[in-house]
């Protein structure tokens, strides 16, 4: 139970909520040890106890092998098989790939790693995945329980075993609270989890070791995705000072826990300073910054995940909502009761065995955790909805750790309750054995419908899924599978090679036809979609063998989804030369090109632009043409846009492309034919290279002369690398003035 203590603190803090918070009597320490030996004897004994625990570790398995019924090969699911598919068999490159603001990777992507080596089908490697991580998430959830409560007994294990199955029962038809992976709530829960209880084990009884745990912990955790900043780095950091403020006289556990603060703080920087060099691309280039809109935006959707909540809740939710109801309920009403009022003495005692608040005398690491799990929830919530970070209607999968300390809390704390109570530690056992029959039941019934269905098949299931989690905006049915079908009686006819498509199509197609070589998602004006992607194919085509000759698009907005990526709209943006094909197993149509003319248009029209927006290009030069730079004066004239002196005044007449460059030497072009309508000559207007540095900075400034056709800058040095590049020109209303397009190039080696 480690050394007795007694930390003395000023009365003032006496309404601090986070340390009303008591475990045991303060004058039954030495009794609450032996008691605890008792209740570990007395679980260990009895052959429906000892049962009872590896029953719980197979209900636990039980219930994870029920997720593979949910299993969706989408876009989004198939994000992992497409990156080790990328970097293991094509040869592609890290640095290519751009990440989601959470890339979960520990041990979310290190899992797929190691699945993607194991296993062949990608189905099989997400389960395997899920499967594992609840595993660890079992292990870890046991590992705080243990540093809450050493003596914990086989049943309070086993309890916490039993929540998390019927955490995996509601998983299987709910997504607003499950373990699939490729979402950063799960890797969330277990770092914080794990890094709780290196934290109080560091407080209670020293060791760097544990110290250094909790530092890689988080350093690990952070690069893995931002809401570990929300759900730990913040609300660790607000207890640990408040903890250490009210240590009063006992130095050692003061500076403990400022040794363990001042670590989570310094692992955060630590993992802000390496993001860079893990992360290249940045998620969030190009999003708006936190703004007014953007809060009541996220705040609409988490109230948005109440409603999906609501409509789809069933009997198996309401269990679940009212588990953690009275699970919450039973802590808050039998903590008052085991809370000591002592008046303070002139004794010094040393440990974390109890906490001495005034007069209050409670238990240092239940005192810990629930401030922690108070603190962790409002600020999950506060800075989730002020970061904009609710962006879809399964907001409620981010408070998964203050929901899993919920039920962890009430189960340590009833399991003390029921330590040297023989009756009620036995009447505790049966309790949780007949919970365990019943969520065994449960799953069992939940899988025998599932398999008795008359279309069931699990090669159905395994090769093409289900479909995609219902949400507010209904049945989000993508058929791919009917596409793929589509292609391969198209690919009987055509030599079908590179293709694109709207994000949310563009994957799952890929992974359902083998008549294409792959497939690149775009956005609805054409241009690339960087997003949970890699520009390799672009920017390396002859590496990957790129060569774009088909575009799949919706006939309507029903099959369409989320992203417009209409036939109508799209064909009026298409050059000329394609074949259209009807879809006739789902609402879409093909266009086809025998020719380069698809391939020619997307790399001078639409890839220059993604890769300026990367910084990441393989040649010496990137060129766009005019007509897809925007402008305020003038019009566009073919490829080129066009201002006369008539048109009227003066004005901006190209300017973007919002470039991003790495460091290095580079030079900036603008191609343009200029007359003037004056007298003497003078120039039409003029020319710069500007970008954002450290704050905006004009690399290159000169004039647009008459009669010239070209003009490139000198020699630019961006050091530090730059955002928001642009080549911008300015007409000053005299004469005539045509710009072709613009030019980047770098003159150095990367």
């Amino acid at each position: 139970m480690g050394s007795p203590l007694v930390v003395f603190v000023r009365a003032k803090f006496l309404t601090a909520p986070c340390f009303s918070v008591c475990s045991t009597s303060f004058g039954n320490v030495i009794e609450l040890v032996e008691m605890g030996r008792e209740n570990h004897r007395i679980a260990s004994g009895g052959a429906a106890t000892r049962i009872l625990l590896p029953a719980a570790w197979l209900l636990v398995l039980m219930t994870a092998l029920l997720n593979g019924f949910r299993l969706s090969l989408h876009s989004d699911m198939l994000f992992q098989a497409d990156l080790f598919r990328d970097l293991f068999d094509l040869g592609g490159a890290w640095s290519h790939w751009r990440f989601t603001p959470a890339p979960a990777y520990v041990p979310d992507t290190a899992l797929n790693a190691l699945a993607y080596l194991l296993l062949v089908h990608p189905g099989d490697r997400i389960l395997l995945v899920t499967i594992l991580q609840i595993l660890i998430l079992a292990g870890s959830a046991i590992f705080l329980a243990r540093q809450i409560m050493p003596d914990v007994s086989k049943v309070g294990i086993a309890s916490l075993l039993i929540v998390l199955s019927l955490t995996n029962l509601v998983a299987v038809d709910h997504g607003w609270f499950y373990h699939i992976h490729n979402n950063v709530h799960v890797p969330t829960t277990i770092f914080g989890l794990l890094c709780l209880g290196a934290f109080l084990r560091f407080i209670d009884r020293g060791g760097v070791v544990w110290l250094l745990a909790l530092g890689l912990g988080v350093v690990v955790a952070v690069l893995s995705g931002s809401l570990f900043i929300l759900a730990f780095v913040v609300p660790m950091s607000l207890v640990g000072l408040m903890t250490a403020a009210l240590a009063g006289r006992d130095a050692r556990t003061r500076n403990r826990v400022i040794l363990a603060t001042l670590m989570v703080l310094g692992a955060f920087a630590v993992a802000k300073g390496l993001e860079g060099y893990v992360t290249y691309n940045d998620p969030l280039l190009g999003r708006a910054s936190i703004s007014r809109v953007r809060m009541i935006a996220s705040l609409n959707k988490f109230l948005d995940s109440f409603e999906l909540l609501y409509r789809s809740a069933d009997a198996l939710v309401w269990i679940f909502l009212g588990s953690m109801a009275a699970a919450l309920l039973y802590s808050a009403a039998a903590l008052p009761g085991i809370v000591q009022f002592r008046r303070e003495t002139g004794a010094r005692t040393e440990g974390l065995s109890s906490l001495r608040i005034g007069m209050v005398e409670c238990d240092g690491r239940l005192a810990i955790a629930w401030a922690f799990l108070l603190a962790s929830g409002g600020v999950l919530v506060t800075g989730s909805i002020i970061s904009g970070g609710y962006a879809d209607e399964f907001g409620l999968r981010y408070l998964m750790l203050p929901g899993a300390l919920v039920f962890l809390l009430s189960l340590i704390i009833h399991d003390r309750r029921c330590a040297g109570r023989q009756t009620r530690s036995r009447w505790s056992g049966y309790a949780a054995g007949l919970c365990l029959v019943g969520l065994g039941a449960t799953g069992a019934a939940m899988a025998t419908t599932r398999i008795m269905a008359p279309d069931f098949s699990f090669s159905h299931l395994r090769d093409y899924g289900v479909v995609p989690i219902l949400g507010l905006q209904g049945d989000n049915r993508l058929y791919e599978w009917q596409i793929a079908a589509c292609l391969d009686d198209l690919g009987g006819k055509h030599k079908l090679r590179t293709g694109i498509s709207d994000y949310w199509h563009a994957r799952g197609v890929q992974y359902q036809t083998r008549s294409i070589d792959r497939m690149i998602a775009v956005q609805p004006d054409l241009r690339p979609f960087f997003w949970m992607s890699t520009v390799g194919p672009l920017i390396r085509q002859q590496h990957y063998g790129t060569h774009i000759n088909f575009v799949i698009t919706a006939r309507d907005s029903a099959a369409a989804g989320s992203i417009p990526f209409l036939a109508d709209n799209i064909e009026a943006q298409l050059p000329s030369g394609y074949e259209r094909h009807r879809c006739e197993q789902a609402a879409f149509d093909v266009f086809y090109y025998s020719g380069s003319e698809l391939h020619d248009f997307m790399m001078k029209r639409r890839v220059p632009q993604t890769k300026l927006e990367t910084g990441l290009w393989g040649e010496s030069a990137v060129a766009l043409v005019a007509a897809d730079l925007p402008g305020i004066v003038g019009h566009v004239q073919g490829d080129a846009r066009t201002v006369q002196g008539g048109d009227g005044q003066g004005g901006v007449l190209t300017f973007g492309p919002y470039a991003n460059l790495s460091p290095g030497k580079y030079v900036a072009c603008v191609d343009y034919q200029s007359s003037t309508g004056g007298s003497g000559g003078s120039g039409v207007g003029s020319w710069d290279f500007v970008g954002v540095v450290d704050g905006p900075q004009t690399f290159f400034q000169a004039p647009l002369k008459t009669g010239r056709q070209s003009a490139c800058s000198g020699e630019v040095s961006v050091l530090k690398g730059a955002k928001n590049v642009e080549v911008r020109t300015f007409f000053n209303g005299l004469g005539d003035l045509s710009v072709s397009g613009i030019a980047l190039k770098r003159i150095d080696s990367k």
